[in-house]
């Protein structure tokens, strides 16, 4: 390759990211109970069977579920832009066979693995009544659309596939029933990420670096939830009287049996509806009872562990009230931190689309992609228009801000009030859907 000049320019790699693979398997993780298919079971554990995990990602959910999303047109003032717009929206927010909101419930998934892939599947948008899933759409245009983005699923994976400089070009998936392996390109796929390092596919699970505190924390509350049972209902002993059999004799076969029943016997006692035992008159049974206070309280290290995971994800707002501390202040800067990182994640769903779904759909189109338009999601939290109202009218009085109708749409949309009539919007979008069947023809 050579520039203007004629000079040549090295276009060609040389180096390689550095990302530890074999075979299309990530080895990048170096704790072994977190690699693979073992990892991904570790945390869906983790979402599954964590009640404060359980109450990150529904908060996580739920916030990104209500955010507005937007699609904006490449150019102002310009139909043709709009136009391109009017059908991008259509065809993401009115037309997939599952609803924006489920489609994206399903990418933040990511959260939890660190990645997710969705395969985007077209169809021709002709008629409402079609019996064929990939003709049948709302619009009537012919065009070519989503039909939907159909999930993945994590636990499907079986490798990745590279080229030699370490370009992703596949993943390669096993169905869990049928065993069947399927080869998807990286142009057929959308793959959301909750970082990117090294090119890794896999990207990093939100709870990774929870998943010390939370390993503890279960261990402590298996060993409390058994000291709770053994407190309540007692430790249960045998008392084998003096003239009872000899159990302890390890060479007689007949007593070794019989120890071993004996505690079999001990650690399945329960005290519930169907207690109850039957002893020989040489055996006593008892249940003692500990007296006075641990010296480590259990409840004390939980608690540690719990805050600890809800900080790795800036979440901790969830244990103000808890912990019967906590000001109004401290819980509005938590709940603004969390907002920046949730926003975060919204802005790499919406570079994803903006990157790779939306030129597709356009290039199978004809449409050209100097004009695409661009989707951006909404504000996370609720504007405070106590403080909002005061500072538009200083800025306004004092000659710094002049109202138009782009000020005044986003004041309409910060408060949740109808949109208002906007003359020359109107007309554009009326132009807009009349050159619609024309682009399509082209």
């Amino acid at each position: 390759m050579a520039n203007a000049n004629g000079t040549r320019v090295p276009s060609g790699e040389i180096g390689v990211t550095g990302l530890t693979s074999y075979g299309g398997q990530i080895s990048q993780e170096p704790f072994r109970d977190l690699k693979g298919a073992r990892g991904r079971e570790q945390y869906r554990d983790m979402s599954l069977n964590s009640a404060i995990v359980g109450a990150i990602l529904f908060a996580i959910t739920q916030s990104a579920r209500q955010v507005r999303w937007l699609v904006d047109p490449a150019q102002a003032d310009d139909p043709e832009a709009e136009r391109l717009a009017t059908f991008v929206r259509g065809a993401l927010f009115d037309d997939m066979s599952n609803t924006w909101e489920d489609t994206l419930s399903e990418i933040l998934s990511m959260l939890v693995y660190g990645w997710c892939v969705l395969e985007i599947c077209y169809k021709q948008r002709l008629t409402p009544e079609a019996d064929d899933p990939s003709q049948r759409s709302q619009f009537t245009d012919g065009a070519i659309g989503w039909r939907k983005w159909a999930i993945r699923s994590q636990h499907t994976l079986d490798r990745w596939v590279f080229d030699d400089a370490g370009g992703l070009q596949a993943m390669i998936q096993q169905d869990p029933v049928m065993g069947t392996r399927y080869r998807m390109p990286i142009d057929k796929l959308l793959l959301f990420r909750t970082v990117s390092h090294l090119n890794d596919p896999e990207g990093m699970s939100i709870l990774r670096t929870a998943y010390r505190s939370h390993y503890f924390m279960k261990k402590i509350e298996t060993i409390e939830a058994i000291g709770i049972e053994r407190d309540l209902a007692g430790y249960p002993v045998f008392k084998v009287l003096e003239d009872g059999p000899d159990i302890w004799n390890a060479h007689d076969p007949t007593m070794v049996t019989l120890k071993a029943r004996m505690e079999r016997i001990v650690k399945s006692i329960r005290r519930d509806e169907q207690e109850g035992l039957i002893l020989p008159a040489w055996l006593e049974f008892s249940l003692v009872s500990t007296g006075g206070r641990r010296s480590i309280d259990p409840g004390a290290a939980i608690q540690r562990y719990t805050q600890q995971i809800a900080m790795t994800v800036l979440a901790d707002f969830i244990l103000l009230g808890h912990e019967r501390s906590g000001s109004w202040a401290l819980s509005s800067d938590k709940t603004e931190l969390f907002s920046v990182a949730l926003a975060g994640y919204l802005d790499s769903i919406a570079a994803v689309l903006n990157r790779f779904a939306i030129p597709r759909l356009l290039r199978l189109n004809g449409e050209p992609l100097a004009l695409a338009p661009k989707v951006r999601h909404g504000d996370i939290e609720t504007r405070d228009l106590g403080v909002l109202g005061p500072y538009l009218d200083v800025l306004v009085r004092n000659g710094l801000l002049t109202p138009d109708d782009q000020l005044q749409r986003w004041l309409r949309e910060s408060a949740d009030l109808p949109a208002g009539v906007d003359e020359g919007v109107s007309k554009r979008q009326d132009a807009a859907e009349g050159r619609m069947s024309h682009a399509v023809d082209r």
